[in-house]
């Protein structure tokens, strides 16, 4: 009844945003969404909340079950994404293209990084083609976070740099000045950087506050943050005990199994230091 087509959308987004920022989104939200979208019978409609519905379990730590239903409705990075456009090409839906970084993360975290790093490829060469900065840059965002996944130094330098400096200086999406910033603070610790990437962590940090996020993209973070503090070092509004605490927090358990794992280092450091 009503409205479906907004129904469809305003449930799927708002189950998304919870979960992007930290909370639990309520499955029965997905379902009545699908239910709407089904009946509203637009294929594009239906693709915008299983994408959502999709990156929403990333964020929730079940890279395959996100895996699974972006496969199921969506098959292959659509064509429309990544096919070279003629003059008469329309635009595909936004959602086509900016919400793709965490599924190629879910793919690089469920062990399945060549398909991730072929996502992104796509989208870059896109971006390219059809001469538009924020998605070449935003794929660079994904590519450097799916190289950390493999601690690939050279992959991620590669594309953070690039990605950091645009994303600073566009100076409209804190989200990715955020992830960008961590990914190259990673780089700076392997480099031996301590200051570099302390002032990374600075503008990474509000960075985060301004785009209303708890997403963590890998354990990196907590690794740049353990190496400074045994350093002598701690970025002005971060330290490692209370980024665990705020993880803690998330609805997501593979990212808390990162977190108790960085407290028993802490724990282990603390009884060393006893001794």
């Amino acid at each position: 009844r009503g409205d479906l087509r907004s129904q469809a959308t305003l449930l799927a987004t708002r189950a998304w945003e919870a979960q992007r920022c930290g909370e639990a989104a309520p499955a029965e939200d997905f379902d009545h969404a699908r239910e709407a979208a089904a009946a509203v019978g637009d294929p594009h409609l239906a693709r915008e909340v299983n994408v959502l519905a999709a990156i929403s379990l990333v964020y929730a730590g079940q890279p395959l079950q996100a895996i699974a239903v972006f496969e199921e409705y969506l098959g292959d990075v659509p064509t429309d994404v990544t096919t070279v456009p003629t003059e008469e090409a329309i635009e595909p839906p936004p959602v086509a293209e900016a919400l793709f970084g965490p599924i190629a993360m879910a793919y690089a975290v469920a062990g399945q990084a060549p398909r991730a790093i072929d996502i992104a490829y796509r989208i870059l060469d896109r971006g390219l083609t059809r001469s538009r900065p924020p998605l070449v840059h935003l794929a660079e965002v994904t590519l450097a976070h799916v190289y950390l996944t493999l601690r690939h130094l050279e992959g991620v330098r590669e594309q953070a740099v690039n990605a950091y400096a645009y994303w600073k200086a566009e100076g409209t999406q804190p989200m990715y000045v955020w992830l960008s910033a961590v990914a190259l603070a990673w780089v700076r610790m392997c480099e031996n950087q301590p200051q570099e990437a302390v002032a990374l962590l600075e503008v990474a940090h509000p960075a985060r506050s301004a785009a209303g996020t708890n997403v963590y993209w890998g354990s990196a973070l907590f690794e740049v943050l353990l190496w400074l503090e045994q350093n002598g070092l701690v970025p002005a509004g971060m330290t490692l005990e209370r980024e665990l605490a705020r993880l803690l927090d998330t609805p997501n358990p593979g990212m808390q199994a990162v977190a108790h794992r960085f407290r028993a280092l802490l724990h282990l450091r603390a009884a060393e230091d006893g001794d």
